[in-house]
């Protein structure tokens, strides 16, 4: 097994691509790793509040956004999401943590949508996320359907002109 993958496991944290990782709530052991690793953003997708010990573990940034755990995710909070992921990805030498609690399905379904906005295709975003982490479910069928997918995809269209290579480039080459 790659080192990179056995050290992801230990810690919880999955780097997808060279920009963003995902993973498990970030108690404060992790989040001292994450600075370690060089993360400067936290978006947490769980249906809980980020923890004190991470809103002042000095991230430039620590957001929330609200997604409860097999529930199809609604268009407008997706797109925020998406919106927001997006954001923290293009502020400079930004490296953004994406999480809910497990780090199974809500935040690797919204990195999948990221990434099939961006104009991946869906089966390639999917196997981008698990071949990087293992347990992951993006797209969960509970979590997403095909009017969510289109939405998505719309809202990369209209992006206009971006470096989406740059923005897609997987983690442990």
């Amino acid at each position: 097994m790659h080192p990179e993958m056995i050290q992801a496991l230990q810690e919880g944290v999955f780097p997808v691509t060279t920009r963003v990782a995902i993973g498990r709530f970030p108690a404060p052991g992790r989040c001292a790793y994450l600075q370690e690793q060089g993360f400067t953003h936290v978006f947490n997708v769980s249906d809980t509040s980020s923890l004190a010990s991470t809103r002042s573990a000095g991230f430039a940034e620590v957001r929330d956004q609200r997604f409860d755990d097999y529930l199809r995710m609604p268009t407008q909070n997706a797109l925020d999401a998406v919106g927001t992921l997006h954001g923290m990805m293009n502020v400079p030498d930004a490296r953004v943590y994406l999480h809910c609690i497990a780090g199974q399905m809500r935040s690797p379904t919204i990195l999948w949508l990221y990434l099939v906005g961006l104009g991946m295709s869906e089966d390639a975003a999917k196997q981008m996320i698990t071949g990087h982490c293992p347990d992951a479910q993006p797209g969960h069928k509970t979590l997403i359907d095909s009017k969510l997918v289109a939405s998505v995809t719309q809202w990369g269209e209209n992006l206009g002109y971006i470096d989406r290579p740059a923005l897609m480039m997987p983690a442990l080459s």
